[in-house]
């Protein structure tokens, strides 16, 4: 173990093993809806909580929360159209 700095606080690393790295999960924009939702209908509701519901960082479901007028008001029609829909309208091939 490695001591660092003058409080003696000892630090481990771990093996640089894929296993152990967090995988990166995107929401989308109806997720990021369900978390704005969520959040103004339980304002006791702490940040960690919801992004623990939905396995992100906290400061993750911050960021969405200071763009939440912009999530609010996504159309439900358009959450509902497939990205690979519309990669075929728009394909050239």
């Amino acid at each position: 173990m490695k001591t660092t700095g003058t409080n003696n606080i000892k630090r481990t690393k771990l093996p640089n093993d894929s296993s152990n790295k967090k995988r990166r999960i995107t929401l989308t924009k109806a997720q990021k809806k369900e978390v704005c939702i969520l959040a103004k209908n339980n304002p006791s509701l702490k940040h960690q909580d919801i992004a623990n519901k939905y396995d992100i960082g906290h400061n993750t479901i911050t960021e969405i929360l200071t763009k939440k007028d912009y999530f609010l008001n996504i159309d439900e029609n358009l959450l509902q159209v497939n990205k690979k829909e519309i990669d075929k309208l728009f394909s050239l091939n």
